[in-house]
Protein backbone atom coordinates (compact mmCIF):
# COMPACT_ATOMS: atom_id res chain seq x y z
CA UNK A 1 0.00 0.00 0.00
CA UNK A 2 2.91 2.36 0.62
CA UNK A 3 4.09 2.03 -2.97
CA UNK A 4 0.68 3.07 -4.30
CA UNK A 5 0.67 6.13 -2.05
CA UNK A 6 4.14 7.16 -3.22
CA UNK A 7 3.23 6.68 -6.89
CA UNK A 8 0.08 8.76 -6.42
CA UNK A 9 2.10 11.45 -4.66
CA UNK A 10 4.67 11.56 -7.46
CA UNK A 11 1.90 11.85 -10.06
CA UNK A 12 0.26 14.66 -8.07
CA UNK A 13 3.54 16.55 -7.79
CA UNK A 14 4.22 16.06 -11.50
CA UNK A 15 0.75 17.34 -12.35
CA UNK A 16 1.37 20.39 -10.18
CA UNK A 17 4.69 21.14 -11.87
CA UNK A 18 3.14 20.73 -15.33
CA UNK A 19 0.22 23.01 -14.48
CA UNK A 20 2.58 25.74 -13.27
CA UNK A 21 4.79 25.21 -16.36
CA UNK A 22 1.79 25.61 -18.69
CA UNK A 23 0.84 28.82 -16.89
CA UNK A 24 4.37 30.17 -17.34
CA UNK A 25 4.26 29.35 -21.06
CA UNK A 26 0.95 31.18 -21.68
CA UNK A 27 0.11 33.43 -18.71
CA UNK A 28 -2.51 35.45 -20.61
CA UNK A 29 -4.38 32.51 -22.13
CA UNK A 30 -8.00 31.89 -21.22
CA UNK A 31 -8.26 29.84 -18.03
CA UNK A 32 -4.59 30.16 -17.19
CA UNK A 33 -5.26 31.52 -13.71
CA UNK A 34 -7.31 28.40 -12.89
CA UNK A 35 -4.44 26.26 -14.18
CA UNK A 36 -1.99 28.08 -11.92
CA UNK A 37 -4.23 27.76 -8.86
CA UNK A 38 -4.77 24.04 -9.45
CA UNK A 39 -1.04 23.55 -10.00
CA UNK A 40 -0.17 25.21 -6.71
CA UNK A 41 -2.87 23.20 -4.90
CA UNK A 42 -1.53 19.96 -6.42
CA UNK A 43 2.00 20.80 -5.30
CA UNK A 44 0.90 21.60 -1.75
CA UNK A 45 -1.21 18.44 -1.50
CA UNK A 46 1.66 16.38 -2.92
CA UNK A 47 4.02 17.73 -0.26
CA UNK A 48 1.41 17.06 2.43
CA UNK A 49 1.04 13.50 1.17
CA UNK A 50 4.79 12.95 1.49
CA UNK A 51 4.58 14.27 5.05
CA UNK A 52 1.59 11.95 5.69
CA UNK A 53 -0.67 14.55 7.23
CA UNK A 54 -4.11 13.61 8.51
CA UNK A 55 -6.42 14.42 5.58
CA UNK A 56 -3.94 14.71 2.72
CA UNK A 57 -5.10 11.50 1.06
CA UNK A 58 -8.67 12.82 0.90
CA UNK A 59 -7.47 16.12 -0.54
CA UNK A 60 -5.42 14.11 -3.04
CA UNK A 61 -8.66 12.57 -4.28
CA UNK A 62 -10.98 15.59 -4.15
CA UNK A 63 -8.88 18.28 -5.86
CA UNK A 64 -7.80 16.22 -8.88
CA UNK A 65 -11.47 15.33 -9.37
CA UNK A 66 -12.31 19.04 -9.37
CA UNK A 67 -9.63 19.59 -12.02
CA UNK A 68 -10.94 16.65 -14.05
CA UNK A 69 -14.51 17.94 -13.97
CA UNK A 70 -13.35 21.45 -14.92
CA UNK A 71 -11.30 20.02 -17.78
CA UNK A 72 -14.21 17.97 -19.06
CA UNK A 73 -16.54 20.97 -18.96
CA UNK A 74 -13.99 23.19 -20.76
CA UNK A 75 -13.11 20.49 -23.33
CA UNK A 76 -14.12 21.29 -26.88
CA UNK A 77 -14.50 18.08 -28.90
CA UNK A 78 -14.13 20.04 -32.16
CA UNK A 79 -10.62 21.08 -31.11
CA UNK A 80 -8.28 18.21 -31.92
CA UNK A 81 -4.86 19.70 -31.15
CA UNK A 82 -3.38 19.16 -27.71
CA UNK A 83 -1.97 21.83 -25.44
CA UNK A 84 1.59 20.62 -25.98
CA UNK A 85 1.18 20.68 -29.76
CA UNK A 86 -0.22 24.21 -29.56
CA UNK A 87 2.82 25.31 -27.54
CA UNK A 88 5.20 23.82 -30.14
CA UNK A 89 3.40 25.49 -33.04
CA UNK A 90 3.81 28.97 -31.59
Amino acid sequence: MKAIRYIATIFLLAAGVLHVFFFLQEPRAAGSSAVLVLGIIYLVIGILMFLKTKYSHLLGIIFPLIGLIYGLIAFDPKETTTVILKMRLQ
